[in-house]
């Protein structure tokens, strides 16, 4: 198992899976944000499930009432900076975040981690 941290969310990684949590440590501003965060993500996979722009993005297999944990696909970890292709393709999703950490690879294909 492996821990990640970031301003909003804490996510554990677990075999196949990535469980994310509200990042409770800093404050409640940032904890209410990884609640939204969660639970924006589960909305937009379950909106957009039979759409081309799911491929764009990790999955997330379930969201917990007021989004205390949700739960998505473990991606591989991307190991470079975007190409300026890549952050056009992606732009919709990131508002410029576009640090190689809110992206990975989930079946071989690049997709972003952190999405609306």
């Amino acid at each position: 198992m492996q821990i990640k941290k970031g301003v909003t969310r804490i996510v554990l990684l677990i075999g196949n899976y990535a469980i994310k949590f509200p990042n409770f440590t800093f404050c409640h501003l940032y904890f209410l944000s990884g609640c939204y965060n969660n639970w924006s993500e589960r909305n937009y996979c379950k909106v957009f499930k039979k759409h081309s722009y799911i491929d764009k993005v990790a999955p997330c297999y379930y969201c917990s009432l007021f989004g205390l944990f949700a739960i998505y696909a473990r991606c591989k970890p991307l190991e470079r900076k975007l190409t300026d292709t890549e952050k056009e393709y992606y732009k919709h999703l990131h508002d410029g975040d576009d640090k190689k950490e809110n992206f990975g690879f989930y079946k071989n294909k690049l997709v972003c981690l952190d999405y609306p």
